[in-house]
C-alpha cells in the first residue's frame, strides 16, 4: 500500500501535468490570436497600411481640390483638357460642395485606393485577407485629417490572426480656409451674378486666379504660393456658370 506522502506526491505530479497539458493547449488556440504571438510579418503590413494611409489622405486631398471638392465628380461638372471640375455656383443656385461632402470624398478615396496598398505577393509566406476599410475624415482651416480602420486577416500554416487596428495621419493644407472663401465668392455672386468683386479678390492672403470658359463660366482657383513650414502648397479650384 501506499504512504500518505506518496499519494501526496502523485497528486503533485498530477495538477502539474494537467496544467502543463492546459497551458499548451492555451497557449496554440492563442498563437494567432490578438494578443498572442503574431506572425513576422504583421509589423511590416502595419507599417505599409500607415504610410499608404498619409499618402492616400495627400492625394485625395489634392484632388478634391482640383475638382472643385469632388474625387468623383457630379455629372454637371465642368469638363477640361485636364480635369473635371465641379460647380460652386450654377446659374443662380449655390452648388458648392459641402465642407462635409469633401470630407466624405475624401474618405472615399482613400477606402478604395488602401487595398491596392499591399502587394500579397510579397508576403509568400502568409495569406492576406482584407475586410471592409472605413475612412473618417476632418477638414479643419489649416489642416485635414484622417482616421482609418483597416482590418485584416493572416492565415500562416492554418492559424489565423486577424489585426483590426486604426491608423491615423494628418496634412497641413488650407482647404478648410480656401473652402470658406469659395462660399464667400459664391455667396456674393448670388446677389449679383454678372459682378466680380475685385477688391475682395486682391486684399484675401491668398492668390485667387480667374479663367474664362466661354461668355458665361468662370473657373476660380484659390492657391497659396508662398509656402512655410506650417502649410503646403495647395490649390482650390470650382467653376461658376452665370446662366
Amino acid at each position: 500500500m501506499l504512504k500518505r506522502g506518496q499519494i501526496t506526491i502523485f497528486i503533485i505530479v498530477a495538477i502539474a501535468i494537467v496544467g502543463a497539458i492546459t497551458a499548451v493547449i492555451i497557449f496554440r488556440e492563442n498563437l494567432f490570436q490578438p494578443g498572442g504571438a503574431l506572425p513576422p510579418e504583421t509589423r511590416e503590413i502595419k507599417s505599409i497600411i500607415s504610410e499608404c494611409v498619409f499618402a492616400n489622405l495627400v492625394e485625395g486631398s489634392v484632388l478634391v481640390g482640383i475638382q472643385g471638392g469632388y474625387a468623383i465628380p457630379p455629372e454637371n461638372a465642368l469638363e477640361t483638357n485636364f480635369s473635371y471640375i465641379a460647380y460652386g455656383y450654377y446659374q443662380g443656385k449655390n452648388a458648392l460642395a459641402t465642407k462635409e461632402i469633401i470630407e466624405k470624398q475624401i474618405s472615399l478615396y482613400t477606402e478604395t485606393s488602401l487595398v491596392f496598398c499591399i502587394d500579397s505577393s510579397e508576403f509568400p509566406n502568409v495569406e492576406i485577407e482584407f475586410k471592409d476599410i472605413v475612412a473618417t475624415t476632418k477638414i479643419d482651416q489649416k489642416k485635414v485629417s484622417t482616421s482609418v480602420r483597416f482590418p485584416f486577416t493572416l492565415t500562416k500554416e492554418n492559424a489565423s490572426s486577424r489585426i483590426d487596428d486604426a491608423y491615423y495621419a494628418e496634412h497641413k493644407i488650407n482647404l478648410g480656409e480656401f473652402h470658406t472663401i469659395a462660399q464667400e465668392i459664391v455667396k456674393k455672386e448670388l446677389v449679383a451674378p454678372t459682378i466680380v468683386d475685385i477688391s475682395y479678390l486682391t486684399n484675401l492672403s491668398y492668390d485667387v486666379s480667374l479663367l474664362h470658359q466661354g461668355n458665361d463660366i468662370i473657373v476660380y482657383s484659390i492657391s497659396n504660393f508662398i509656402i512655410n513650414e506650417t502649410e503646403n502648397e495647395y490649390t482650390f479650384r470650382f467653376a461658376n456658370k452665370i446662366r
